[in-house]
């Protein structure tokens, strides 16, 4: 399993006790509830290597929220003083719309130096993608910021989005070389 260092590894513990007498702001926003839980696992990794030196405050927050007007400024200043900003969402799939001018409002208009943008893609069982829409953008968007870029790929089970129910329809409707020698076999 790949660790988060997020400190210089020459860092000395005065050093980093010093660096962490602040709170640690994350800001995590996700697809869904599978993606949410995955988060929460690197949550935990970075709590592990850094605890008890550090405090961590975290605000998690889905999509969908970001459609909300009231919520989606408030969750656009909470990202633009967070140390440590995670976008969970699907690899196979690009970021809704909302979630890109969230990023674009708050991720470049931030001051505060050594940010860190974390990029959880979660793939299905049957492959890992070597690049994605999401992860690109993701990307670009921290080079833009001046961030520092982590992308993380995740096994998550197969979700149904919009469009997706027609695509396992569909997959339940092919019939593959070997689905129709079995079936031609009396």
């Amino acid at each position: 399993m790949k660790s988060l260092l997020l400190l210089p590894a020459s860092t000395t513990e005065e050093e980093t006790l010093r660096e962490c007498s602040v709170p640690l702001n994350i800001v995590v926003v996700f697809a869904d509830t599978v993606l949410a839980k995955k988060s929460a696992q690197i949550y935990n990794e970075l709590i592990e290597q850094f605890a008890p030196d550090c405090v961590f405050t975290a605000s998690w927050w889905k999509f969908d929220r970001l459609l909300q007007t009231d919520l989606f400024e408030t969750v656009r200043r909470a990202a633009a003083e967070a140390d440590i900003v995670m976008v969970a969402a699907y690899a196979g799939e690009d970021l809704p719309e909302a979630v890109k001018g969230w990023i674009e409002l708050s991720l470049c208009k931030s001051a505060k130096p050594d940010r860190l943008l974390i990029a959880l893609l979660g793939v299905s069982n049957d492959g890992w993608p070597v690049d994605s829409a999401a992860n690109r953008y993701l990307r670009a968007a921290a080079r833009e910021a001046g961030m520092e870029f982590l992308q993380r790929w995740v096994a998550a089970p197969f979700h149904m989005a919009e469009g997706r129910l027609e695509s396992l329809d569909r997959r339940a409707r092919t019939i593959t070389p070997v689905l129709a020698e079995i079936l031609s076999h009396t």
